[in-house]
C-alpha cells in the first residue's frame, strides 16, 4: 500500500512491546537486568531473537522494492508489555556482572552478592566501576552495530534508529553502534507529539495535509 501511495515506510520493532515477544526473547533464558524483570541489555540471545532475527525476517519479504516501500528499520525502547519500562543504565544484575568477570578476564570474588547493589559496590571497591561502564557501552555499542552490518546487506541506504531519547548508557550505545559517517543514526523524541489525539494532533494532521 505503502509503495502504491508513494509514501515513505518505516517499519518499527518494539524491544518489548508485546507479550509474545517478551516470551520467545525470555524462552531459557534467565538474563535479566539487575536481577530483575527486564531483560539485560548484555543479553545477545534476546537481542538476537527480538531484533535481529525478526529484521532479518522482514529484509528477506521486503526484498522487491518494486513491490514494496521500505526506507527505514526503527526499534521502539519502550517494554509496554514490562510496564513500559526503558533500558536505560549500566546493569550489575548477575548475567552482566559474571559476563564482565569472565571477558575481562578479572577474578571471581569469593562472596556471594546477595542483590545487584553489592555487586556495584565490590566493583566500587575493587576500582573497576569505570572499567564496567565502558564494557558495557561498548558491548551495547557492538549488538548495535550488528543491527547496522545485517541491514546493510540488503540495502546500505536504509534509515536505522530508534524512536524515544533518554540521555542514559543504552541510548547512547546503541547510537553510537548504528551510526556509520554515511548514514547517522535515526532518533525519533516523543517531544513531537502529544502522545494522544487531542486538538494539538488534529491541528498537526491539518496542517501536514496542507
Amino acid at each position: 500500500l505503502a509503495k502504491n501511495l508513494g509514501l515513505r515506510y518505516f517499519h518499527c520493532l518494539g524491544l518489548a512491546c508485546e507479550s509474545q515477544t517478551v516470551a520467545g526473547g525470555f524462552l531459557n533464558n534467565t538474563a535479566r537486568y539487575n536481577d530483575g524483570s527486564l531483560p539485560s541489555p548484555l543479553d545477545q540471545v534476546y537481542w538476537q531473537r527480538v531484533i535481529l532475527d525478526r529484521v532479518d525476517r522482514v529484509l528477506k519479504l521486503l526484498q522487491d522494492r518494486k513491490k514494496f516501500a521500505l526506507d527505514a528499520i526503527i526499534i521502539d525502547p519502550e517494554m509496554y508489555a514490562l510496564n513500559d519500562a526503558l533500558p536505560g543504565e549500566p546493569d550489575y544484575g548477575k548475567f552482566a556482572f559474571e559476563l564482565f568477570l569472565s571477558e575481562s578476564g578479572t577474578r571471581k570474588p569469593s562472596e556471594e552478592f546477595v542483590n545487584w547493589e553489592a555487586r556495584k559496590t565490590w566493583l566500587e571497591e575493587q576500582g573497576l566501576s569505570s572499567q564496567y561502564v565502558q564494557w558495557q557501552f561498548d558491548a551495547i555499542k557492538k549488538m548495535g552495530h550488528q543491527l547496522r552490518t545485517l541491514i546493510d546487506r540488503y540495502d546500505p541506504n536504509l534509515i536505522v534508529g530508534y524512536i524515544i531519547y533518554e540521555n542514559r548508557m543504552w541510548f547512547n550505545a546503541i547510537a553510537a553502534g548504528l551510526a556509520t559517517k554515511e548514514m547517522p543514526v535515526f532518533v525519533g523524541v516523543e517531544s513531537t507529539y502529544s502522545g494522544v489525539m487531542d486538538a494539538s494532533m488534529i491541528a498537526l494532521f491539518k496542517k501536514i495535509k496542507k
